[in-house]
This record gives structure tokens, C-alpha cells and sequence, in this order.
């Protein structure tokens, strides 16, 4: 059941119908400022961006852009947790596991919905 949740909710995503996952995440293996940069990130809007040092500081450690960077890169919830939303602080997109076009793909996707 959770993989037919997930499956409809991205569908709902990808048609314009949904802006917010509402799925259980299973959090055990993420742990520390991972997860605290994680959970930041899923506070970032739909179709809006927060550079590293601003999902940092939302995360209570406003010194670890860097860490927030890490966070994003070993997510094992990419788009449920926006993680593509997070950009470099002089406004360019940075990667996205390898292929900043899926990067580029999705925050287009966002602002043109």
C-alpha cells in the first residue's frame, strides 16, 4: 500500500494536483543534522528556493551549508523531500545527485504549475 500511496501522490505531483507530499517516511536511517536538514527542507515551498546557509539556519545551524549540501545529496526521499528546491547562495542550481537537468527539469516544473 505505501508504494501505491506514493505512486498516486506522485501522479497528483507531476500533474499539477498536489504541491506537498503526505506520505510516512521512514526516518530511522537518517539521523543527526541529516534528518534536521531534511525536515528543514520539506518547510521550503512549492515553487520557491532556499539557498544551503538559509535551509542551515532553518535547521538551527546556521554554519553548516556545507552539511546541508551532504543532507541533500544522500537523501533516500528525493522529490517527496524537495531536495531539489535547496540552490547555491549566488542563485545557480547546483547538482542533483549527477544531473543538475533533473534539477533544472523540476524547479521549472514548479514554476510554470
Amino acid at each position: 500500500m505505501p508504494g501505491e500511496q506514493l505512486a498516486a501522490q506522485l501522479d497528483e505531483y507531476f500533474a499539477g494536483r498536489r504541491t506537498q507530499f503526505d506520505l510516512p517516511l521512514d526516518w530511522r536511517l537518517v539521523r543527526g543534522f541529516t534528518r534536521e536538514a531534511l525536515e528543514a527542507v520539506t518547510r521550503i515551498p512549492f515553487g520557491e528556493t532556499a539557498s544551503y546557509g538559509e535551509v542551515a539556519v532553518m535547521a538551527g545551524r546556521a554554519r553548516a551549508a556545507r552539511a546541508v549540501g551532504t543532507a541533500c545529496a544522500t537523501t533516500p526521499f528525493s522529490i517527496v523531500v524537495p531536495v531539489h528546491r535547496v540552490i547555491r547562495a549566488d542563485g545557480s542550481i547546483g547538482e542533483y545527485g549527477g544531473h543538475p537537468e533533473t534539477k533544472r527539469f523540476l524547479l521549472d516544473f514548479e514554476s510554470g504549475v
